[in-house]
C-alpha cells in the first residue's frame, strides 16, 4: 500500500539541527508487537522480482526510479582482501607516532607487489601526532578493537590540537577530480535519466574502455530555477556554479558516439537545464588497495568536561582514495567524526563503531560516520554509532552519490541521520535501525530549508528501505523538484511532514513486515553479479533455558527465544543446525532469522558463535546437555522492534568447516546484555514458513 501524508505547517522544528519537537500522526503498529498471525511477504510497487528473478524497476512520469545501488563498496562490493604481514611493531613508553610511521613508510617504499600489512601487536600506543598511509597497497592492522590492551591494539591519541585527525589514509584535496587529460566532450543525449549507464557524446574518439572519467552537470541558473533555488526557505538561494553534479566513473564500452559506464548516474542529466560534459581524469595522488583494520582509536580528552574540544577532531579519515577499506575498528571521543571520507570512491567501511563523541552539541559536531565532498559508491556495513547529532550523514553536497548504509545502527541520536545539505544524491539507508533514540527525528531524506548555510534539499533520489525506529520517532521523506525520495517497508512514524513544508515522497508499506527483498543493496548486487544467495533451510533448531528449566527440552516448540539475564531461570539461547550439501566453496555466508521483541523499545544485542559439536538432537537438547560453543564471537547485531529479518555474518566459520571437510554446521545465538524483553524468532516449524536460513554465495 502507498500511504499519503499531509504536509502540515510551513515550518516544524523537529530536531533536524534545531531544538524543539512536534506532534505528528503515527502510522499504526507498535514497535514492540510481534505479530502472531501468519504473514505473507510483499514487494514494492517501485521495485520487485519478476517470475524469472529479474529485478523490475518502475519509473514515474518525471523519469524518477529507485537507483541501482549495487555498485557500492570495495571493488563494487567484493569481499575485503587479507594482505600479508610485512612489518611488525610493538608498543613503547611515550609517543609511538614516529615508530609506527617509520614502519608504514618502510612498507610504502617497497615495490608495489611486495607491500602489505604493518601489524601492531596488542598493547596501548600513545600517539601524539598523525599516522599517514600515503601509498597504495599498504594496510595498518592491529590485533583487535576491544578495550583490553592485553589482546587488542589501542591507539591512545593524546594532545590538544582540535583540528587533528589521528589516522589518515590518502590526503585531502579541495577538488580531487580536477586534473584533466585531453579535452572535455559534451554529452548530446537530451535527457539521461537517473539510473542510466549509457549516453551519447559529440565525439568519443578520445575515450576507450578502462578510462577513468568524470561526468559533470553544471550548476546553471536554469537548473537552479528548476529546483527552486535549492529550496532554501527564505535564505539566500544557491548560486550558479556553486553545486555542479559530478560522477567518477570508468568507461566499459564505446560504440560509435555511445559511451557506457560502470555505474549509474544518480540524477537526471537534462540538456535543457545544463550542458553536461565528460573528461578523462588524471588520477593524480590517488591511493588504492590500502586499508585500516582491527584498531581501537581512543582520543584522550578532559573527562570532567563533556563539552571539551581540545582534542583530536577525527579518528580516521580517507581522502583521494579508491578501492580502500576500514574494517573492525572502534573509534571514541572524537568531536566531529569517527570515520570520515572525502574524495573517496568504491570503498567499504565494515563492522566499525564510532562511539561517544565529546564536544559541544551544536552544528558541525558529532557526524559519527561522515561523507564529505566527492564521496561516491561507498558501503558502510554493520556499523554502530552512538550519541551522534548526525550519526550517518552526507555532508558533501552535490558531489556525493551512491552511498549505502547497510544494516547500520544508531543509538541515542541527538539529531537525524540524513542527507545534510545541497543536493546529495543516491543515499540508501538499508536495514538502518535506531532502537533507542533520544530525539524524535531519526532519519531524514527531506528539505532542510534555511538550516545552516542555506542547506535546502539535503537528499534526492534516495531510499530508506526496511528501516526501523520506535513509533513516535520520525522517518521523514519528501519529494524534491525534478527528483524523488522513497521510504519502503519502514517501521516507526513514517511521514512526509518535515521541518519545512514540501510534498511527501513515496511512502509505501509503513509498519508492514516481510518486505521482499529484505535488503535492497544485496538484491541489486546479487542480480548484477549473477550469484544470488543459495538458501539452506534449518535442519534442526531449538532453544534451551537455564535454572529450573535446565533439563527440559524445547525442541519443536514452534518458536525460538533468546534472553540474557542475571537470573538463570529466564536465560535462553538458540541452537541451529544446517547442512552444506552441494556447497564446494563459500564467498559469503549469512545467518538470517525472522525475529522481534516481545515488548519495549530497547534493543537486545544478539551474538552468534559457531558450535563445533553438531551431534545434538532437536528433540533432546537441554541447557545441561547443550554443546559448548567456540569462544570466538562471529558477529553481533541488535534486535529491536516488530518481527523483521535480521542477519549475522558467519562467513569465517562456514569456510573453515567446509575446508575441514565437515558438511554440517551448527550455531548458537546468545543475548549479550541483560534485558527485560525476550527476542522471539520464527522456528523451522512456525506457520509463517520463515524459519532460520543460512544464505551462502
Amino acid at each position: 500500500m502507498v500511504i499519503a501524508v499531509g504536509r502540515g505547517v510551513r515550518r516544524r522544528v523537529f530536531l533536524w539541527g534545531a531544538g524543539g519537537g512536534l506532534a505528528a500522526v503515527a502510522v499504526a503498529g507498535a514497535v514492540g508487537d510481534v505479530a502472531a498471525q501468519p504473514r505473507e511477504a510483499w514487494s514494492s510497487a517501485w521495485l520487485w522480482r519478476d517470475a524469472s528473478g529479474a529485478l523490475v524497476y518502475r519509473s514515474d512520469l518525471e523519469g524518477n526510479r529507485i537507483p541501482d545501488f549495487g555498485y557500492a563498496g570495495y571493488r563494487y562490493g567484493a569481499p575485503l582482501p587479507v594482505r600479508p604481514v610485512v612489518r611488525r611493531v610493538g608498543p613503547v613508553a611515550g609517543d609511538n607516532t614516529a615508530r609506527i610511521q617509520d614502519a608504514i613508510d618502510e612498507v610504502s617504499a617497497l615495490p608495489r607487489a611486495e607491500r602489505g600489512c604493518v601489524l601492531l601487536a596488542p598493547g596501548t600506543y600513545e600517539v601524539r601526532g598523525v599516522l599517514d598511509i600515503r601509498a597504495s597497497g599498504v594496510v595498518l592492522r592491529g590485533a583487535g578493537d576491544g578495550a583490553d590492551p592485553a589482546t587488542n591494539t589501542v591507539l591512545r591519541a593524546t594532545g590538544t590540537d582540535p583540528e587533528r585527525t589521528v589516522v589518515r589514509l590518502g590526503a585531502y584535496t579541495a577538488n580531487p577530480w580536477s586534473g584533466r587529460i585531453g579535452e572535455r566532450v559534451d554529452v548530446t543525449t537530451d535527457f539521461v535519466p537517473v539510473g542510466a549507464r549509457t549516453f551519447r557524446v559529440i565525439d568519443a574518439s578520445g575515450l576507450a574502455v578502462g578510462h577513468n572519467i568524470v561526468i559533470e552537470h553544471p550548476c546553471t541558473q536554469a537548473w537552479l530555477d528548476a529546483v527552486d533555488g535549492g529550496g532554501t526557505a527564505g535564505s539566500p538561494p544557491w548560486q550558479p556554479g556553486a553545486h555542479p553534479l559530478r560522477y567518477n566513473r570508468f568507461v566499459t564500452a564505446v560504440t560509435g558516439d555511445v559511451v557506457s559506464i560502470d555505474a549509474p548516474v544518480f540524477n537526471h542529466l537534462d540538456r535543457g537545464l545544463a550542458q553536461s560534459f565528460v573528461y578523462r581524469w588524471d588520477r593524480a595522488g590517488l591511493i588504492t588497495e590500502s586499508g585500516i583494520e582491527s584498531l581501537r582509536v581512543d582520543i584522550a580528552h578532559d573527562t570532567g568536561n563533556p563539552q571539551d574540544e581540545n582534542h583530536a577532531r577525527n579518528a580516521i579519515r580517507l581522502g583521494n582514495a579508491q578501492d580502500c577499506w576500514v574494517r573492525d575498528c572502534t573509534t571514541l571521543h572524537f568531536s566531529l567524526s569517527g570515520i570520515q571520507t572525502d574524495g573517496t570512491t568504491r570503498s567499504t567501511i565494515q563492522n566499525c563503531k564510532a562511539l561517544d563523541p565529546v564536544s559541544v552539541v551544536e552544528g558541525g559536531k558529532r557526524y559519527n560516520f561522515g561523507c564529505w565532498p566527492h564521496s561516491q559508491q561507498l558501503l558502510f556495513v554493520d556499523c554502530v554509532a552512538s550519541h551522534g547529532r548526525h550519526a550517518y550523514v552526507s555532508n558533501g553536497t552535490s558531489t556525493v552519490s551512491g552511498v549505502v548504509f547497510l544494516d547500520c545502527v544508531s543509538q541515542h541520536n541527538l539529531a537525524a541521520s540524513e542527507g545534510h545539505r545541497r543536493w546529495s544524491q543516491g543515499l540508501l539507508f538499508d536495514g538502518f535501525r535506531e532502537p533507542s533514540p533520544d530525539r524524535e527525528a531519526v532519519l531524514g531524506l527531506h528539505n532542510r530549508g534555511n538550516y545552516g548555510t542555506s542547506h535546502g534539499w539535503g537528499a534526492v533520489h534516495s531510499v530508506a528501505w526496511n528501516c526501523a525506529t520506535p513509533v513516535g520517532h520520525h522517518i521523514v521523506v519528501q519529494k524534491p523538484p525534478t527528483a524523488q525520495n522513497w521510504a519502503i517497508g519502514c517501521a516507526g512514524t513514517v511521514t512526509g511532514d518535515g521541518p519545512f513544508d514540501q510534498p511527501a515522497g513515496r511512502i509505501e508499506g509503513a509498519n508492514q513486515a516481510d518486505l521482499t527483498p529484505v535488503s535492497l543493496y544485496r538484491a541489486q548486487r546479487e542480480y548484477r553479479v549473477g550469484t544470488p544467495y543459495r538458501h539452506h533451510g534449518c535442519m534442526a533448531d531449538a532453544y534451551v533455558r537455564g535454572g529450573a528449566y535446565r533439563t527440559r527440552n524445547f525442541g519443536g516448540a514452534g518458536e525460538l527465544l533468546i534472553k540474557e539475564s542475571e537470573s538463570a531461570d529466564v536465560r535462553r539461547q538458540v541452537y541451529l543446525k544446517f547442512t552444506l550439501a552441494g556447497e564446494t566453496s563459500v564467498r559469503v555466508a549469512r545467518l538470517r532469522l525472522n525475529a522481534g521483541m516481545t515488548s519495549g523499545t530497547t534493543a537486545l544485542w544478539v551474538g552468534v558463535h559457531g558450535v563445533p559439536d553438531t551431534g545434538w538432537s532437536e528433540s533432546a537438547i537441554t541447557w545441561d546437555t547443550r554443546p559448548a560453543p567456540d569462544a570466538r564471537l562471529l558477529s553481533s547485531n541488535p534486535v529491536a522492534g516488530p518481527a523483521a529479518a535480521f542477519e549475522w555474518d558467519v562467513t569465517g566459520w562456514v569456510r573453515a568447516e567446509l575446508a575441514a571437510g565437515r558438511r554440517t554446521v551448527s550455531f548458537v545465538l546468545v543475548g549479550r546484555s541483560a534485558q527485560v524483553p525476550v527476542v522471539v524468532a520464527d522456528s523451522r516449524t512456525t506457520a509463517t514458513g520463515i524459519g532460520p536460513r543460512l544464505l551462502v554465495s
